[in-house]
């Protein structure tokens, strides 16, 4: 099973196959630094590994220059990733991608690959705050999507739930997301 746990190895002759979809692998083209997230794979998994992979092309043994690493999820991969594997097959691909049952539309973010820098890594910081309706009306860049409460105002908050985020906190889950859909927050 999955550990969560992050050790690096080096792969030669690498194929599609070798991507395993609750793991994130690192592809290193010297001129630039992929990062596949298979879509089964841990979030503390994902940001342990991008910090590898950008500590990696900061300080790349090999005395090059720090390169740009590119974050690709799994079933959205680019031409300029797809084009290093002898025959990349598209539908291996798409059965990664994790869909929603009742649309079966794919979820979360399907855009191209984005460049990451350190401060990409991770869910922010509950310091960082955000308003009511900017939590309503979508997920801003490194909230999780299960935590938009914790990203509100503690005084925002505290009228809203009619307690403090720690009270809030020691809820049954299914008592915190009742309050969370009534606000428009889940």
């Amino acid at each position: 099973g999955n550990t969560g746990a992050l050790y690096a190895e080096e792969v030669y002759n690498f194929s599609q196959e070798d991507l395993i979809n609750d793991d994130v692998m690192m592809l290193d083209l010297y001129s630039e630094v992929y990062v596949w997230v298979g879509s089964e794979a841990q979030s503390e998994e994902t940001d342990a590994a991008l910090k590898l992979a950008l500590d990696y092309a900061k300080k790349n043994p090999d005395g090059r220059k720090e390169c740009p690493v590119y974050k690709v999820q799994a079933g959205f991969e680019p031409p300029t990733f797809t084009a290093h594997f002898i025959a990349w097959d598209s539908e291996i691909a798409d059965k990664w991608v994790k869909t929603d049952s009742k649309t079966k539309k794919p979820e979360g973010k399907t855009s191209g690959p984005k460049a990451i820098t350190s401060s990409d890594v991770g869910a922010l910081d509950t310091t960082v705050t955000f308003t009511l309706k900017e939590l309503q009306a979508g997920l801003p860049d490194r909230v999780p999507h299960d935590k938009k409460e914790q990203y509100l105002a503690d005084d925002v908050f505290k009228g809203l739930f009619g307690v403090d985020k720690a009270t809030f906190n020691t809820w049954k889950k299914w008592k915190q997301e009742g309050a969370k859909k009534k606000h428009g927050l889940y």
